[in-house]
């Protein structure tokens, strides 16, 4: 009985994501859907560049002062400012 209850689910599911993805793409398509804003710009690559080479301040301190997710911070360091993500060290 759970076996088949878990199918159905499962199906159910599937053709939902089918139905979202066609949605975003009809809406994308007459550039109704722009997806979701990034908090990324000049400003905070300036300040997270300050903050980590000048104080040399770690992730956690540097998104307590900005206010945004570490995860950003990273993305920030590893995409747009050069750094490897598992040492936190700058390419030259």
């Amino acid at each position: 009985m759970a076996t088949i209850l878990s199918a159905r689910v499962e199906f159910e599911n599937n053709r939902r994501k089918e139905r979202q993805k066609q949605g975003i793409w009809a809406a994308t398509k007459k550039g109704k859907y722009q997806g979701r804003k990034t908090v990324i710009n000049k400003a905070l690559i300036q300040k997270v560049k300050h903050l980590k080479e000048t104080k040399n301040l770690s992730v956690v301190d540097i998104s307590k002062l900005t206010g945004v997710s570490s995860p950003t911070i990273y993305k920030v360091l590893k995409e747009h400012l050069g750094y490897v993500s598992n040492r936190l060290v700058k390419l030259e």
